[in-house]
């Protein structure tokens, strides 16, 4: 079973399945007005590797994602990179940059 973890105004779930979701908590960010926790980012463990996925669509991936990490749009898959130049709202973002 998955289990929780706060600390300093966010909180970390984590499930079976490997994933593990970062909250922000009421009041903590700059929306002081914010009532709701809010969903940070989504880190993703693969067998060689890791994605991190924010909310708004920016991204992160690193070590050998092999068809592990991918987007899907109606009934078609695009991998990692491939809707970038077309989607803003889709961005891969530089490793050593805060997601």
């Amino acid at each position: 079973m998955g289990g929780i973890r706060s600390v300093g105004g966010q909180l970390a779930s984590g499930s079976e399945d490997g994933n593990v979701i970062l909250w922000s908590l009421a009041g903590v960010e700059d929306d002081a007005a914010q009532s709701d926790p809010r969903i940070r980012a989504t880190l993703v463990g693969l067998p060689e590797g890791w994605a991190a996925i924010a909310p708004d669509g920016r991204y992160k991936a690193e070590g050998t994602i092999g068809g592990a990490f991918w987007w899907v749009i109606g009934m078609c898959r695009f991998e990692i990179g491939e809707l970038d130049p077309y989607l803003r709202e889709i961005a891969q973002v530089a490793a050593d940059v805060p997601l």
